[in-house]
């Protein structure tokens, strides 16, 4: 079992933008248009609190579990995830998981870039072990002297080296 926690950043980011926010919210008393750099801060604080209260991810070898969210890994028949870089060593993973019967799983791992590149790995290591993807039927489209025909036709057109005359 591998426990996947959020990255710990997230958390002093929030309150760093939260005091932020304060700031340039008492500058808006003097000068009005810090009032809209206070009202982005304050959103940033919220989107890194949301972050940082994200689900604990537990890889099994059988199961996954998002926070009340699980599913085991034969269920899983496409696996999705972006490729978000950050100059910080932080960025959050997003995963679009599809399971049988057309249900989709979506969540976020807002871990460091190491433990994020180790999670989709073992994600997409468990799910290519689990993969019993019945093979595809093979449909006949023509009878049997039908295909006789068209190899006959093909060879005769490959002999004369084009389809039609020129003149």
């Amino acid at each position: 079992m591998t426990l996947y926690r959020p990255a710990p950043r997230y958390l002093p980011f929030s309150a760093v933008s939260l005091l932020l926010s304060g700031v340039a919210a008492w500058y808006g008393l003097r000068w009005t248009p810090a009032f809209a750099l206070a009202v982005l801060l304050l959103l940033g604080a919220a989107v890194y609190a949301w972050l940082a209260s994200r689900p604990h991810i537990v890889i099994r070898e059988n199961s996954c579990s998002v926070g009340r969210r699980s599913f085991q890994w034969s269920e899983v028949e496409s696996l999705e995830s972006n490729g978000w870089t950050s100059p910080l060593g932080t960025s959050p993973l997003v995963f679009r998981i599809g399971l049988r019967g057309g249900r989709r799983l979506h969540f976020i791992y807002p871990g460091d870039s190491k433990r994020s590149n180790r999670l989709q790995r073992q994600m997409c290591r468990l799910v290519s072990r689990h993969d019993h993807a019945p093979p595809s039927p093979q449909y006949r489209i023509l009878r049997s002297d039908d295909e006789i025909e068209v190899e006959r036709l093909f060879q005769l057109l490959k002999s004369a080296g084009r389809l039609e005359n020129r003149d």
